[in-house]
């Protein structure tokens, strides 16, 4: 086992002593009859089912993403964003705006601090200009983007995508179209972490065997 792997597992280990390991599906997670369709090719994909106005989700985005960057399983994280209110709405064309100009981890962390820790008001085209144009980001360029077909596109399918999984919180993962587990299913943040972990390898082990 890898440096990595082995540091992911400790953790886990630590965190919960005795319970790693111990995942049922249909408590802990959902199994599909029927596998979702992926985009990842190769690799095991991870869709993060999300909201920017969510507690969980953003106390969430960091382990997440700390487990993304260390783990040597072959993954692909997927980020999926949800309203889940209407004035939400604006927070999922953000995301997809911000993808479109190749700037979403300037900006991604700092929407939920702008939101959870400053109390800005973020829920409209022009609240994100100056939000973007702070970071960089050319207003121009940010409206051509904000209204653009592929934008528009991209955030009518987030909400598809999200019905077609059934996902009815946030956060919420699946991985690589086969399972879904949502935030406090299985536990704790750690414990989640330690789950998707179970899965993605089960998920590179049965493709290795295709």
């Amino acid at each position: 086992m890898s440096p990595k792997r082995l540091f992911i597992l400790m953790f886990a280990l630590l965190a919960l002593p005795g319970l790693a390991g111990a995942f049922e599906a249909g408590r802990d997670y959902r199994v599909f009859e029927e596998p979702r369709r992926t985009t990842s090719g190769d690799q095991v994909e991870i869709t993060e089912f999300f909201a920017y106005s969510c507690p969980a989700c953003r106390a969430f985005n960091g382990p997440l993403h700390e487990w993304y960057e260390q783990t040597d399983l072959d993954v692909k994280l997927v980020r999926v964003p949800i309203p889940l209110r209407a004035q939400d709405q604006a927070h999922v064309q953000a995301y997809f705006t911000a993808e479109a100009l190749g700037v979403v981890e300037e900006v991604h962390d700092d929407i939920y601090t702008a939101l959870h820790d400053d109390g800005r008001p973020l829920q409209n085209q022009a609240q994100f200009r100056d939000f973007f144009q702070e970071r960089g980001v050319d207003a121009q360029d940010f409206d051509q983007a904000w209204d653009s077909r592929v934008v528009q596109t991209r955030t009518r399918r987030a909400m598809a995508t999200a019905q077609d999984y059934g996902v009815r919180s946030t956060p919420t993962v699946a991985v690589d179209g086969r399972y879904l587990t949502a935030g406090g299913q299985a536990g704790s943040r750690e414990q989640m972490i330690e789950l998707i972990e179970q899965l993605a390898e089960r998920r590179q082990e049965e493709r290795s065997a295709e």
